[in-house]
């Protein structure tokens, strides 16, 4: 026996009969529009010329024409992007919504301005909406726009080992030249500091100026050509270093002086250096002088085994333009107080070709660095 079901609108229908009255109209319900950023985040390289499309949904078709702003919460003095539908001086995005839809959008593209600002996040809200729309639970979007000068350059490095612990975080200035680097030393105690990298128009490297030492350090050029570097040390003596290149511009010998405040002057020691034919150091010689006429060498480094990796550090101690190890060394051995030391270096590689990780292998064990990137 089947039994008859009846829905509450057909009740109401016949109470209203029984009762003699006219039935009120029974008007549908009238459902509204949830709109969400379709995904929470996204990437823009700053040489990606076509953009990107960012997508918000409506949880059900658009009962009328509406409207949604969308607006950027988070703006500088250089915004890196441009919209379409494009963006108001107020950061408002206004992206019309027609009937019936169930989707909106609206374009971003990079502004390449051809400078190193750094990776930068652009964040963007649903901030209002027309009547039949409501606001969902996924209203925000951060956009991460990638600096394309700045991504592959050396950001830091760490390295870990039985010495203790060692980080370099390096920042780099609009032009792409170095602007600081700031270290964490935890050997025996902990300790940190910063060089700060000064260069001129023309990319120079003039100064230098260190804490917590409170030092500066100044350079000085003979046309292109480095050719001296100068301190003054806490005695007021002018400690300097003079540097002389080979024929292939490689640097071939650095000089070790000082200058008394007397004016007289003394040279205290030198490096020599050697070269590969593809232009890696082979062998670094370190002399000073017990006296002015006796001259004692105190250290030899000799590298080897040079990979194709290009070396995230190719500069002789930390200045730029001193180019001495383009690529990575395999092996070192180090002769000095009558000893010898070899290391073994073994290094990972991404798939950009940039070395992620150094394992060094030695007699004081092994050590680990390493290397992050914008």
């Amino acid at each position: 026996m089947k039994k008859a079901l009846l829905s509450i609108e057909v009740l109401i229908f016949l109470f209203y009969i029984l009762i003699g009255c006219e039935p009120p109209e029974i008007l549908p319900i009238e459902k509204i529009a949830t709109v969400n950023f379709s995904t929470p985040s996204g990437i823009l390289e700053e040489n990606n010329t076509e953009g990107i499309t960012v997508r918000l949904h409506l949880s059900v078709a658009a009962v009328e024409n509406g409207e949604v702003s969308i607006k950027q919460i988070n703006r500088e003095d250089f915004n890196p992007i441009r919209t379409s539908p494009e963006i108001s001086s107020e950061g408002v995005i206004k992206l019309p919504v027609s009937k019936g839809s169930t989707e909106i959008s609206f374009r971003i593209f990079p502004v390449n301005d051809e400078l190193i600002r750094g990776h930068q996040e652009v964040q963007f809200q649903i901030d209002d909406l027309s009547s039949k729309l409501i606001k969902g639970s996924m209203a925000f979007y951060e956009l991460m726009v990638l600096d394309d000068e700045l991504s592959g350059m050396l950001k830091a490095y760490e390295t870990e080992g039985s010495t203790g612990y060692y980080k370099q975080e390096f920042t780099y200035h609009p032009s792409g030249n170095l602007l600081s680097v700031s270290w964490t030393n935890n050997k025996n105690q902990a300790q940190s500091g910063q060089r700060a990298y000064l260069f001129n128009e023309g990319g120079q490297l003039q100064q230098i100026y260190s804490l917590p030492e409170n030092e500066t350090q100044k350079l000085f050029y003979e046309g292109d050509l480095l050719v001296k570097k100068e301190r003054h040390a806490y005695t007021d003596d002018l400690e300097y270093e003079t540097y002389v290149f080979d024929e292939n511009g490689s640097l071939a010998y650095i000089a070790y002086r000082k200058r008394l405040h007397n004016g007289n002057e003394e040279l205290k020691g030198y490096r020599e250096f050697s070269y590969f034919s593809n232009g890696n150091v082979k062998s670094i010689a370190h002399f000073v002088f017990n006296s002015p006429v006796e001259v004692e060498m105190i250290q030899r480094i000799s590298y080897s085994e040079y990979t194709l990796n290009d070396n995230p550090l190719p500069y002789y101690n930390g200045i730029p333009g001193l180019i001495y190890q383009p690529k990575l060394a395999g092996k070192t051995i180090v002769e000095e107080q009558g000893q010898t030391y070899t290391y073994f270096m073994d290094y990972a590689i991404n798939s950009n070709g940039l070395v992620t990780q150094r394992t060094l292998r030695g007699p004081i064990g092994q050590e680990l660095t390493k290397f992050f990137y914008y």
